[in-house]
């Protein structure tokens, strides 16, 4: 423009902030270059005149339009099928947009301000171009990359758990969510469109378990589409479980409302553990309850297909119907230390708080005594010294007291038996064992008996079957000094799992040491070497010295014997002292001493 203008013209540009250009006239042609610095309407005009009185001043001016070509802003999805969801976001000023899959469809046209599902032909990535109908010219592209989702699998909605509180919150249990999909919780709504409405929409990248923030009463199901919302499906429905327990004189009633149909079976839990389970749904009545004792109660609906309904937690507090709580049964019997320990056979492995067990104790035909208190149900010890128990042997029984003052019957007497064992012979080779009567907890029950030897640290050597009151142990381990016995006594009333033990009863027999008065160790092959014989011989010493009292030889295993020789000389004719010393199993101390002659 410059170079066509008079002289002395004056050029601008108006968009903003005035800019001139540099001073032009016929002898000074140019080009000059102008970059708007915003998108918007630009004026550029001419002002001047030729300088030569009466020429006419020259006035020129004109109009354009500045666009913008930012970067398309947009988020793409994969869906089945092979479509795609393009979505332009908010602010894009371009007036249409195409898109050019990789390898797959082109230009295809794009609404702006919409969600655009169109068929990608398996492609994995797009390029969103952006026009303007006025300007073809300016414009820019951005490409993404996007995953197809995979095949879909079929719902897992496993469990549905109303909270210990009813009606507070729900926690529902799904598996096998797949990337590239939406899923949510959805709850049956007549009033909602389609007659579900959702409650939870869950990540694909849930594990295991998600807490709802409501539990209203209803059925679930558990809701999967793609991006593009095609082919939703749905599960099977597991509805609401809520449950209120009430308590009343001597039984606690369940009341169950399930919303749902067609639960192939309910159970119902007390304190944790499976306590029935029924074909349908109804008011329950568990009467197997202790005043003052606290049960916590919960029900499930377990559907055809596997997935469960829980029920919120129902805890009450049992109430007195005045009958007196069942019996305990007591089984006496004694540990390895030969104490009386008396253990109560309750329903629960604790005592209900508030509620106390009562023992009592007869020695004889004396009358019985309060013996001993309990509020923990666990075993209890009678410190009396086993002496004394044997001289009067005893029998106890036991009550259960509720919270409410309801008082059990007293139990059957129970008596542990009571074993004795004593020699046979001199020796101890052979040893006669007898004993009391046990009487368990249902005195007419039969009654069985088995010997057992027992290892010093009470382990089990070996076992012998008996009847009766008495038996003879013909082959007692011949390696034990100390014999020691033990009777486990099962029957009479004692629950499977547990048995009861006689005190432990031992024989003791005597070291025995064995040496000749002579040897002769002439190398004949006869009476070489002096050893050390007996039985129950263990870490004891045994040592030898000369007239002189010098120490020749010495020993503390039978393995180890002595030819006569005194420091590798020839062995020398005379009589020698010996002195042994062993401390034996019983805790006894044997000392002997003798001579030895030594004849070549």
């Amino acid at each position: 423009m410059c170079g066509l203008a008079p002289n002395n013209v004056q050029l601008e540009v108006l968009q903003g902030t005035v800019t001139t250009f540099p001073l032009c006239n016929g002898s000074q042609p140019g080009t000059f270059v102008y970059t708007p610095t915003a998108a918007g309407p630009i004026t550029i005009y001419a002002n001047g005149n030729s300088g030569n009185p009466g020429d006419p001043a020259l006035f020129f001016y004109r109009n354009f339009q500045v666009f913008d070509s930012p970067t398309p802003d947009f988020d793409v999805a994969g869906c089945l099928n092979n479509n795609t969801l393009i979505t332009l976001k908010p602010g894009s000023s371009y007036d249409r947009y195409i898109a050019n899959f990789d390898g797959g469809p082109q230009r295809v046209p794009l609404m702006p301000g919409t969600a655009n599902v169109v068929a990608s032909g398996g492609a994995t990535g797009v390029t969103v171009v952006g026009f303007y109908n006025d300007n073809t010219l300016c414009r820019d592209s951005l490409r993404k990359s996007f995953t197809l989702p995979p095949t879909p699998t079929p719902l897992s909605f496993n469990r549905l758990t109303q909270a210990p509180r009813a009606g507070t919150a729900a926690t529902v249990t799904v598996a096998g969510l797949q990337s590239g999909y939406q899923y949510s919780i959805i709850r049956e709504d007549a009033a909602a469109p389609g007659g579900f409405s959702t409650v939870l929409d869950l990540p694909a990248s849930t594990a295991g378990t998600a807490t709802l923030p409501g539990a209203a009463q209803g059925c679930y199901r558990l809701r999967r589409v793609d991006a593009c919302q095609l082919q939703p499906a749905t599960s099977d429905p597991i509805c609401a479980l809520d449950l209120s327990v009430t308590a009343v004189p001597g039984q606690n009633v369940l009341s169950v409302s399930y919303s749902g149909a067609g639960a192939s079976a309910f159970r119902i839990e007390r304190n944790g553990t499976l306590l029935t389970t029924l074909p349908a749904v109804g008011p329950y009545t568990d009467a197997a309850v202790l005043c003052g004792s606290s049960y916590t109660y919960r029900v499930t609906a377990v559907l055809p297909n596997g997935a469960e309904s829980v029920s919120n937690e129902g805890t009450v507090t049992a109430l007195s119907n005045n009958i007196p709580p069942p019996v305990p049964p007591l089984v006496a019997s004694f540990t390895l230390n030969n104490t009386v320990s008396l253990t109560p056979v309750l329903a629960s492995p604790r005592v209900p708080r508030g509620s106390v067990l009562r023992y009592r104790k007869t020695v004889g035909s004396r009358p019985a005594r309060d013996f001993a208190s309990d509020t923990t149900g666990r075993a209890i010890a009678d410190p009396t010294s086993f002496d004394s128990l044997r001289v009067a042997p005893p029998c106890y029984t036991v009550r259960f007291v509720d919270v409410c003052g309801n008082s059990s019957a007293e139990s059957s007497p129970t008596c542990p038996a009571f074993l004795t064992a004593t020699p046979a012979d001199n020796e101890g080779n052979t040893v006669n064992l007898s004993w009391t009567n046990f009487t368990g907890p249902d005195p007419a029950a039969p009654t069985s008996y088995e010997l057992l030897r027992l290892a010093p640290d009470g382990s089990t050597l070996s076992t012998l079957p008996v009847s009766g009151n008495s038996v003879t142990d013909f082959t007692p381990p011949a390696d034990r000094q100390v014999l020691r016995y033990r009777l486990r006594i099962s029957g009479g009333g004692i629950p499977a799992d547990t048995v009861s033990y006689s005190n432990v009863a031992s024989v003791a027999r005597r070291v025995r040491l064995q040496l000749p008065t002579a040897f002769t160790p002439n190398g004949d092959g006869l009476n070489d070497v002096l050893e050390v014989k007996g039985r129950f011989l263990e870490n004891y010493s045994f040592v030898v010295v000369d007239r002189n009292g010098m120490e020749v030889f010495n020993s503390t295993q039978r393995s180890e014997t002595w030819d006569g020789r005194i420091k590798s000389r020839a062995p020398v004719n005379g009589a020698y002292v010996w002195r042994f010393q062993q401390i034996d199993e019983t805790g006894k101390l044997i000392r002997e001493t003798g001579t030895i002659t030594i004849l070549q």
